[in-house]
């Protein structure tokens, strides 16, 4: 509720003119109007983590919105706070990559699709840590209907949607496991687990700023 809470706020206060979105967008380089030449690769760093709590219109944000709180919710239960939160935020961080990478330079990326494609993959790991088939469970028909979205509407980011979706798989099976076996093994060494993927989005963070500059030369 709280991450809901942070991009509906977000998306209040830049619909009355505010210029959040220029300011605090995804993108390598560009330039802003009256802020001059912007981007990660300027080293306004916290775009790689700010782009993903942004939304271009009421119905961008009101489909991840509502995906969030459906999938979290489940989450959240199961995993706990914290976990649901690194392998969220992680995601975001999968999804600037995948972002920087694909996306034109200048052009603004904003949307909380890469946590919210991480959160459905980490959702598949969670029902094969339990011996379920996430193709038969609902989760897996999502996936794959979404991916088919991804590459059939023009505009949206099939990086960060493939960024996410990679950088969820991997949290979720480091911090859940993926079978029954490393299911108990992850919940008997949870700290450990926690901490790689932390370390793990520290990386991708890095990674992210190191995309930015290589895509402005």
């Amino acid at each position: 509720m709280a991450l809901i809470a942070v991009n509906v706020v977000a998306y209040v206060i830049d619909s009355t003119g505010s210029g959040l979105v220029s300011r605090f967008a995804l993108f390598s380089q560009g330039f802003v109007p009256g802020v001059g030449p912007s981007g990660v690769a300027e080293g306004e760093w916290w775009r790689i983590i700010t782009g993903g709590f942004l939304h271009a219109s009421l119905l961008h944000i009101g489909f991840n919105m509502f995906a969030l709180y459906q999938l979290g919710t489940a989450m959240e239960r199961v995993v706990g706070t914290a976990k649901f939160g690194l392998i969220y935020v992680v995601s975001i961080v999968g999804g600037s990559v995948g972002a920087l990478a694909i996306t034109a330079p200048n052009t603004p990326t904003v949307g909380a699709s890469g946590g919210i494609f991480g959160l459905f993959a980490a959702y598949a790991i969670l029902e094969l840590s339990r011996g379920m088939n996430p193709m038969k469970g609902g989760i897996g028909p999502v996936i794959l209907l979404n991916l088919v979205l991804t590459f059939a509407i023009p505009g949206i980011s099939i990086g960060g949607h493939l960024g996410g979706l990679a950088a969820g798989a991997a949290a979720g099976a480091l911090v859940i496991g993926v079978n029954r076996q490393q299911a108990v093994q992850r919940a008997r060494s949870s700290g450990a687990m926690t901490s790689v993927v932390a370390g793990m989005g520290v990386g991708l963070f890095v990674l992210a700023v190191v995309v930015a500059y290589i895509r402005v030369g």
